[in-house]
């Protein structure tokens, strides 16, 4: 990110500033109830909007985008509160940086952005100095200051949130004295900053190193995988939600888009609404509001446009729902019901279901079973099973809920690499939720992060970072422990 930034700036002329020129200042703080956005509900940040209005500064405040998830109302007061103001804006579109390249100055509590922003475009940050997050409540007892708290002299300076009427007078000193502070910013990068302008080389070659260590051959090609071929929305949700009829909310408003031949992965904790979400995506949960838009069958929003997206999607489930009785070549052909009447139900079992149970069964590794009670498997040969009856189904869609909560490690990994090959080779669609993060990582092309019924982000796997892993699962402080991905 910081080489990005530096070079996009390279060649620039920096904006010289007259003393008739408004400071241009962005607001960026981090999120949570002690940010400088959410501190004291929202209070300190009007007074503070309040100042530099009236020092004739431009204002732009940049929430981070959990404070856009978790606490809209806060936000959309402020756009409430300064809507006649030509000078104020919120500025909600994290895509773009167009507000922060324009700014001459930020004002930040404690936020990552900070220091992408002091050593990569060189300007100052003005920190108020609010109570810090801390997530190690015995860091004292290492003896070694935060860096981030270290180098905020270094990039800036600090300032109490009792004495915000000095801020004005601050800000304008550290914008005069912007040679300087240039010059100061460029010696604390140099100083703090490994590898400027080398990150990805050396990323590359290092990655290079570990493989050649490891002997690791290329990963295999996406057997599905059409580099010239758009990517296909399977599944659309539009402001849709479920409210049960206790009235819990087992579902917030949400948006979402499952694309078609993806591993699609559900991620939070206990109660989060990843079941409900699910099911909602096959009907077996009514939404409440908004609507669902399949690509094959449009809008559900009826009946018998439910039973033929029902056909087409399949679903397992945690405890298998298995006939533990029957045979597991029984079980299985259970997958062809949607394709039988009511009466044909009553009738034995054709030569043409038993052929596709029987292929089933043997892409699962599970042939030599098909005669067998289902009560004598073990908890993977089970969930192999519900993976076979679903695969019977012939479906462009397999939701599987918690498809390896009671399993063992090895045993997890192996059905969710199963899971994955069956994504690559045949294209069909896999939504799974999930509570292990690190098997997410490892198998999911996009994670969804949900808590308490709210959709907090969607992402590639592979940018789905620690932080938001840790708001994810530590919001309430129920699992702080999240690993470093791979």
């Amino acid at each position: 990110i910081l080489d990005g930034i530096i070079n996009k700036g390279k060649g620039k002329v920096k904006k010289e500033h007259s003393e008739d020129d408004n400071i241009r200042v962005i607001i960026a703080p981090t999120y949570g109830p002690q940010s400088l956005i959410e501190y004291e509900n929202g209070e300190l940040c009007i007074e503070l909007v309040d100042l530099l209005l009236s020092a004739n500064y431009h204002v732009s405040l940049r929430p981070h985008w959990l404070t856009d998830n978790l606490n809209p109302d806060i936000l959309n007061h402020l756009e409430d509160l300064y809507s006649e103001f030509d000078k104020f804006e919120i500025d909600r579109n994290l895509s773009s940086h167009s507000s922060i390249e324009a700014s001459d100055i930020m004002v930040c509590d404690l936020s990552g952005v900070a220091l992408e922003y002091a050593f990569g475009y060189l300007r100052p940050i003005l920190y108020i100095d609010l109570p810090l997050r801390v997530r190690n409540s015995e860091f004292a007892a290492l003896s070694l200051p935060a860096t981030e708290v270290k180098l905020r002299e270094l990039t800036g300076a600090v300032v109490s949130p009792t004495e915000l009427s000095t801020v004005p007078e601050l800000l304008q000193s550290l914008v005069d004295d912007a040679p300087k502070v240039e010059e100061t910013l460029l010696e604390a990068r140099n100083k703090w900053v490994f590898n400027i302008g080398k990150s990805s080389e050396i990323a590359a070659t290092h990655i290079e190193k570990v493989l050649n260590a490891l002997n690791a051959s290329p990963a295999k090609p996406r057997l599905n995988e059409d580099n010239n071929r758009a990517i296909e929305t399977i599944l659309t949700l539009k402001n849709a939600s479920v409210v049960y009829a206790n009235k819990y909310q087992g579902l917030a408003p949400s948006n979402l888009k499952i694309e078609k031949g993806k591993f699609t992965v559900f991620l939070g904790p206990s109660g989060a609404g990843k079941s409900t979400l699910l099911r909602a995506l096959n009907g077996i949960v009514p939404i409440n509001s908004g609507e669902i838009i399949s690509l094959t069958h449009g809008i559900l929003d009826n009946p018998n446009i439910w039973k033929e997206h029902q056909k087409q999607t399949a679903m397992t489930f945690q405890q298998h729902q298995l006939i533990e009785r029957h045979s597991v070549l029984q079980n299985v052909l259970l997958g062809r019901l949607p394709f039988r009447s009511n009466i044909k139900s009553l009738w034995p079992w054709g030569p043409e279901d038993k052929r596709i149970a029987l292929s089933c069964l043997d892409r699962v590794g599970l042939i030599e079973k098909a005669l067998e009670r289902v009560s004598n498997l073990s908890g993977g040969q089970k969930q192999r099973v519900g993976i076979a009856r679903a695969l019977a189904q012939k479906p462009s869609i397999i939701l599987a809920d918690e498809p390896v909560a009671s399993l063992d490690p090895t045993t997890s990994d192996r059905i969710l690499g199963f899971l994955k090959e069956l994504c690559l080779e045949t294209g069909i669609t896999l939504v799974v939720s999930l509570h292990q993060v690190d098997l997410a990582q490892k198998y999911a092309d996009k994670i969804v992060g949900i808590f308490k019924g709210r959709i907090l982000f969607e992402d590639q796997s592979v940018n789905t970072t620690v932080e938001k892993l840790r708001v994810l699962y530590g919001a309430d402080g129920i699992n702080d422990d999240i690993p470093e991905p791979d």
